[in-house]
């Protein structure tokens, strides 16, 4: 719901102000590269993602701009892709501050929270320190015997290799702001051995190291109007019932007012009326004991806690080029 929110927000507040060209007149690049920013803008607007992601790589490949870095960053975010859009994030960061670019810097600011808010890391343990560690196919560039890894939420595959070792090879899956730690011994190869074959050799149980707790709205939201209502409906149930007995009682005042001496024929009449009875008083009683759980439930159970990283931080798409 946050991002809907979120995405919602940028759409409704950012507006298109093209400022005027400050590269040199002679750029051959710049009016293409500002017509591909426009486009990407459009379809940022769209919510078409993947292809206002095209149109920023190729203005910054024609003319590189904050703007178009920013909004590139932020396409990857709502892909995602959220390690990819911090690493362009903390780039643009990076570079020289300057008084026309700083407005993008405040925005990559308030970005980078909720970006860092969504990406899980895995603590890697690796024997031999040398080994390579490709995640999706691709190299990541850290070495050392312990790796801090920044992943995307969901599934990722993951393959250590080193010379002379059988690679490892596992599927991992993660979820947001969650961290992770593996150990991974590569076994040595046979001597003599002229190719090997890639076999994941099962590797020790991952364990979470911190991990925010599950939320539980139905709890809260949901459980306790669904008490209410049952109770309701017992209610209901009891009126009925109680109306039946009322009947009934009046049928057997008729035939016998003093309630003594009377025929024996009309004793079922005077069983179901008391068996009404009875059944009308339990259905009220265990009606409102439900209506009134089900009112407390909903006052004491606390609301679920905000999961790191959903704060509402204001964020808007650069419209300007």
């Amino acid at each position: 719901m946050f991002r809907a929110a979120l995405c919602a927000a940028v759409l409704l507040v950012a507006q298109v102000a093209l400022a005027q060209d400050a590269t040199p007149a002679g750029s051959m690049a710049e009016p293409e590269a500002r017509r591909a920013f426009e486009d990407g803008l459009h379809l940022l607007r769209a919510r078409q993602w993947a292809e206002a992601e095209a149109s920023f790589r190729l203005s910054l490949a024609l003319t590189p701009r904050p703007s178009a870095t920013y909004d590139l960053a932020f396409v990857l975010y709502k892909e995602g892709r959220a390690r990819e859009s911090a690493e362009i994030l903390q780039h643009l960061l990076s570079m020289p501050e300057s008084a026309p670019d700083a407005q993008y810097r405040e925005y990559a600011k308030a970005l980078l929270t909720n970006v860092l808010g969504q990406l899980s890391t895995l603590h890697v343990v690796v024997d031999p320190a040398s080994a390579d560690i490709r995640i999706d196919r691709e190299l990541v560039p850290l070495t050392g015997a312990e790796r801090s890894i920044p992943l995307d939420p969901g599934a990722h595959e993951l393959e250590v290799s080193a010379p002379g070792f059988v690679p490892d090879r596992f599927v991992l899956v993660t979820a947001a702001h969650v961290e992770m730690e593996r150990r991974i011994a590569l076994k040595a190869a046979s001597t003599g051995m002229a190719t090997m074959t890639a076999a994941a050799q099962p590797s020790a149980p991952s364990r979470t190291l911190r991990e925010p707790p599950a939320e539980r709205p139905f709890l809260r939201t949901v459980a306790p109007w669904l008490a209410v209502g049952m109770g309701g409906a017992l209610l209901t149930a009891a009126t009925v019932t109680g109306i039946l007995a009322k009947r009934a009682d009046d049928v057997l005042g008729q035939a016998c007012p003093t309630f003594r001496n009377c025929d024996p024929s009309l004793a079922s009449a005077r069983d179901r009326a008391l068996q009404l009875g009875r059944v009308t008083d339990a259905l009220l009683m265990s009606g409102g004991v439900l209506i009134a759980g089900g009112i407390t439930w909903r006052i004491l159970v606390p609301a679920p806690a905000a999961r790191a990283g959903s704060q509402g931080v204001f964020v808007m798409m650069s419209g300007l080029y």
